[in-house]
Formats: C-alpha cells, structure tokens, sequence
C-alpha cells in the first residue's frame, strides 16, 4: 500500500506492535489475524501527506476514507497472508523473547548506575 521507505518511528511501532501481537496470540489469535488482514488492507498516517494541524480540521469520515478505513467488507486472507502472518509472529516471537530476556540486564545495570551515584558520593 505504501511506498517501502522506513523512518524510525515506524520501527519503533514495528516492534511495539510485535510486543502487542505476542501479547494477545495466547488469547485472541482471530482477532489478532483479523487486525492483521485489515493492517494489511489500509493505510496509516506514518507517511501521510497530511500535517498533524490537517487532522484537526477533517471530518472522521473524511480521516476514514484516507487511510481506506470505510471498508466495511470483508478483508481478503489466503495462504500467502496467512504465510506472512506466521513470519511475522516468528519476527515478534524475537524480539518478545529478546525482550523478555533483557529485562533483568536492563534492570540490573539501571540499579547499579543509581547505586554508583550515591557509593561516589559517600
């Protein structure tokens, strides 16, 4: 749907929306391949030609229709996408786990910078 260029906060909500995705297989894998066929479908406001002033003035209608949201049919599924939807939940399975496991390093390495700050001063 939209042109192949990757900016950082498309990155950043890449792997934010990786992390929801693991979140909600375990619970709601038909909605999650739901949302999935309907992301794949629209369009969305990373690479808008809109500011975000413009926003303020549309209708919701309008918004809708800008990034293809009046559909109210059914989105196209199939194997290819089925195919991609399985990659994917392999890519956010990744970093969910790469995550998960930095956790404690992250936390540990946070207490001890907090705690060299106060032991150098003392």
């Amino acid at each position: 749907m939209g042109n192949c260029e990757w900016m950082p906060s498309q990155l950043a909500a890449l792997m934010f929306n990786s992390l929801g995705m693991m979140a909600g297989i375990p619970f709601k894998f038909g909605k999650v391949w739901k949302a999935w066929k309907r992301g794949r479908e629209t369009n969305n406001l990373y690479n808008s030609k809109f500011k975000k002033e413009d926003f303020l003035n549309m209708e919701i209608e309008e918004l809708r229709a800008e990034l293809n949201l009046d559909e109210k049919g059914k989105f196209k599924g199939g194997l290819v996408r089925f195919t991609c939807f399985g990659l994917f939940l392999i890519f956010a399975g990744a970093i969910s786990l790469t995550a998960l496991l930095a956790l404690p390093v992250i936390l540990i390495l946070s207490l001890m910078f907090r705690f060299k700050k106060t032991w150098a001063t003392h």
